[in-house]
Protein backbone atom coordinates (compact mmCIF):
# COMPACT_ATOMS: atom_id res chain seq x y z
CA UNK A 1 0.00 0.00 0.00
CA UNK A 2 2.76 2.62 0.55
CA UNK A 3 4.91 1.92 -2.30
CA UNK A 4 1.39 2.32 -4.47
CA UNK A 5 0.93 5.66 -2.23
CA UNK A 6 4.82 6.51 -3.02
CA UNK A 7 4.02 6.27 -6.89
CA UNK A 8 1.02 8.46 -6.59
CA UNK A 9 2.45 10.97 -5.05
CA UNK A 10 5.26 11.04 -7.35
CA UNK A 11 3.15 10.34 -10.62
CA UNK A 12 1.35 13.86 -9.11
CA UNK A 13 4.26 15.22 -8.36
CA UNK A 14 6.00 14.97 -11.90
CA UNK A 15 3.10 15.94 -13.43
CA UNK A 16 2.86 19.09 -11.48
CA UNK A 17 6.73 20.12 -11.90
CA UNK A 18 6.11 19.09 -15.58
CA UNK A 19 3.06 22.02 -16.04
CA UNK A 20 5.29 24.26 -13.87
CA UNK A 21 7.84 24.19 -16.03
CA UNK A 22 5.54 24.22 -19.09
CA UNK A 23 3.81 26.85 -17.98
CA UNK A 24 7.23 28.76 -17.67
CA UNK A 25 8.01 28.36 -20.60
CA UNK A 26 5.10 29.49 -22.67
CA UNK A 27 4.97 32.46 -20.35
CA UNK A 28 8.46 33.68 -21.31
CA UNK A 29 7.52 32.78 -25.32
CA UNK A 30 4.31 33.60 -25.95
CA UNK A 31 1.44 35.38 -25.43
CA UNK A 32 -2.00 33.90 -25.47
CA UNK A 33 -4.70 36.32 -25.97
CA UNK A 34 -8.62 36.78 -26.16
CA UNK A 35 -9.53 39.36 -28.65
CA UNK A 36 -12.13 41.60 -27.29
CA UNK A 37 -13.16 44.14 -30.24
CA UNK A 38 -13.36 44.34 -33.79
CA UNK A 39 -10.39 46.49 -34.48
CA UNK A 40 -8.47 44.42 -36.70
CA UNK A 41 -11.45 43.06 -38.20
CA UNK A 42 -11.00 40.59 -40.88
CA UNK A 43 -7.66 39.48 -39.77
CA UNK A 44 -8.59 38.95 -36.32
CA UNK A 45 -12.15 38.79 -35.47
CA UNK A 46 -13.53 39.46 -31.57
CA UNK A 47 -14.04 36.44 -29.81
CA UNK A 48 -10.81 35.08 -31.19
CA UNK A 49 -7.61 33.18 -29.41
CA UNK A 50 -4.16 34.73 -30.87
CA UNK A 51 -1.13 33.52 -30.27
CA UNK A 52 2.49 36.28 -30.24
CA UNK A 53 5.65 35.41 -29.58
CA UNK A 54 7.89 37.39 -27.38
CA UNK A 55 10.83 36.59 -29.56
CA UNK A 56 12.86 39.02 -31.49
CA UNK A 57 11.00 41.77 -30.34
CA UNK A 58 13.82 44.03 -31.99
CA UNK A 59 13.36 42.94 -35.16
CA UNK A 60 9.52 44.70 -35.81
CA UNK A 61 8.71 45.59 -39.93
CA UNK A 62 6.24 47.07 -41.63
CA UNK A 63 3.05 45.04 -41.91
CA UNK A 64 3.51 42.90 -38.61
CA UNK A 65 0.58 42.57 -36.16
CA UNK A 66 1.73 43.75 -32.59
CA UNK A 67 0.14 43.18 -29.18
CA UNK A 68 1.06 46.52 -27.20
CA UNK A 69 0.35 48.28 -23.94
CA UNK A 70 -0.70 52.11 -24.48
CA UNK A 71 -1.34 53.21 -21.01
CA UNK A 72 -3.83 50.93 -19.18
CA UNK A 73 -5.20 49.32 -22.33
CA UNK A 74 -3.68 46.12 -24.53
CA UNK A 75 -4.06 46.75 -27.76
CA UNK A 76 -3.42 44.45 -31.11
CA UNK A 77 -2.51 46.25 -34.18
CA UNK A 78 -0.73 46.29 -37.41
CA UNK A 79 2.60 48.48 -37.79
CA UNK A 80 2.44 50.53 -40.60
CA UNK A 81 5.35 52.90 -40.48
CA UNK A 82 9.14 52.02 -38.06
CA UNK A 83 11.31 54.76 -36.39
CA UNK A 84 12.55 57.45 -39.41
CA UNK A 85 9.29 57.12 -41.39
CA UNK A 86 7.14 60.24 -41.86
CA UNK A 87 3.66 59.36 -41.50
CA UNK A 88 0.86 62.23 -42.82
CA UNK A 89 -3.17 61.89 -41.96
CA UNK A 90 -4.92 63.43 -44.56
CA UNK A 91 -8.77 63.56 -45.06
CA UNK A 92 -8.72 59.88 -47.27
CA UNK A 93 -5.84 58.18 -46.04
CA UNK A 94 -2.75 57.74 -44.48
CA UNK A 95 0.53 58.46 -46.00
CA UNK A 96 4.29 56.81 -45.18
CA UNK A 97 7.02 58.56 -46.84
CA UNK A 98 4.73 60.46 -48.97
CA UNK A 99 3.13 56.91 -50.57
CA UNK A 100 -0.56 56.36 -49.46
CA UNK A 101 -0.91 52.78 -48.15
CA UNK A 102 -4.67 53.13 -46.65
CA UNK A 103 -7.26 54.78 -48.57
CA UNK A 104 -11.00 55.56 -48.96
CA UNK A 105 -10.75 53.10 -51.69
CA UNK A 106 -9.97 50.33 -49.21
CA UNK A 107 -13.10 51.18 -47.08
CA UNK A 108 -10.46 52.39 -44.29
CA UNK A 109 -12.58 55.67 -43.53
CA UNK A 110 -10.86 58.37 -41.74
CA UNK A 111 -12.85 60.93 -40.30
CA UNK A 112 -10.38 63.55 -38.38
CA UNK A 113 -8.19 66.26 -39.30
CA UNK A 114 -4.52 66.47 -41.27
CA UNK A 115 -1.73 65.20 -38.87
CA UNK A 116 1.81 64.71 -39.58
CA UNK A 117 4.36 62.74 -37.75
CA UNK A 118 8.21 62.39 -38.20
CA UNK A 119 8.90 59.10 -35.91
CA UNK A 120 11.75 59.36 -33.71
CA UNK A 121 14.13 56.73 -32.77
CA UNK A 122 12.46 53.24 -31.65
CA UNK A 123 9.03 54.91 -32.38
CA UNK A 124 6.23 52.49 -34.61
CA UNK A 125 2.72 54.01 -36.00
CA UNK A 126 0.22 51.34 -35.50
CA UNK A 127 -3.21 51.36 -36.81
CA UNK A 128 -6.12 48.81 -36.85
CA UNK A 129 -7.32 47.00 -39.95
CA UNK A 130 -11.21 48.06 -39.48
CA UNK A 131 -10.37 51.84 -39.16
CA UNK A 132 -13.18 53.14 -39.08
CA UNK A 133 -13.63 51.49 -35.29
CA UNK A 134 -9.94 51.58 -34.11
CA UNK A 135 -8.43 53.30 -31.61
CA UNK A 136 -4.92 53.26 -32.53
CA UNK A 137 -1.98 55.47 -33.35
CA UNK A 138 -4.06 58.24 -35.70
CA UNK A 139 -5.59 58.72 -32.05
CA UNK A 140 -2.59 58.46 -29.69
CA UNK A 141 0.44 59.07 -32.09
CA UNK A 142 3.35 56.87 -32.24
CA UNK A 143 4.35 54.55 -29.45
CA UNK A 144 7.69 53.26 -28.15
CA UNK A 145 8.60 49.79 -29.56
CA UNK A 146 9.18 48.99 -25.69
CA UNK A 147 5.59 48.82 -25.85
CA UNK A 148 5.45 46.31 -28.24
CA UNK A 149 4.78 42.70 -25.84
CA UNK A 150 4.15 40.49 -28.87
CA UNK A 151 4.64 39.77 -32.46
CA UNK A 152 1.13 37.85 -34.03
CA UNK A 153 1.83 34.31 -35.18
CA UNK A 154 -1.63 32.60 -35.49
CA UNK A 155 -5.09 32.87 -34.27
CA UNK A 156 -8.05 30.93 -33.55
CA UNK A 157 -11.36 30.84 -33.29
CA UNK A 158 -13.22 29.51 -30.43
CA UNK A 159 -16.80 28.55 -32.14
CA UNK A 160 -14.95 26.69 -34.58
CA UNK A 161 -13.37 24.04 -31.46
CA UNK A 162 -16.90 24.10 -30.44
CA UNK A 163 -18.79 22.80 -33.46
Amino acid sequence: MIKWIKHIISEYLLSALLAIVLVFIMNQFIIISLISGSSMYPTILNGDIAIFSKINLDEIKEGDIVALRHNDEYLVKRVIALDGDKVRIVEDGILVNGEKIIDETQELRIYMSELDYSLGDGEIFVVGDNSIVSYDSRMFGPVSKTSVLGKYVFRFSLSSLIR
